[in-house]
């Protein structure tokens, strides 16, 4: 179905005002209506292994940083 997720304790953003959401292998669209951004990532090599896949997480904390902000 449609949905998303939205800044919690166990999954905060740095900002209130940004909905989410991932998929399989750590494809993820992120929506910052405070920063005015978006982000996604699809990845072309999906790994498939028991622990999470970090790419997407490395990306978004990067990207983050990049404004000056922490998460």
């Amino acid at each position: 179905g449609v949905g998303f997720g939205l800044p919690s304790k166990e999954m905060p953003f740095p900002s209130p005002n940004t909905v989410f959401w991932g998929g399989a292998g750590g494809s993820v669209i992120v929506m910052d209506l405070d920063n005015k951004l978006s982000f996604s990532y699809v990845m072309n090599q999906m790994k498939m292994t028991i622990t999470a896949d970090t790419r997407s997480a490395r990306l978004m904390l990067a990207l983050y940083a990049g404004l000056s902000k922490k998460i």
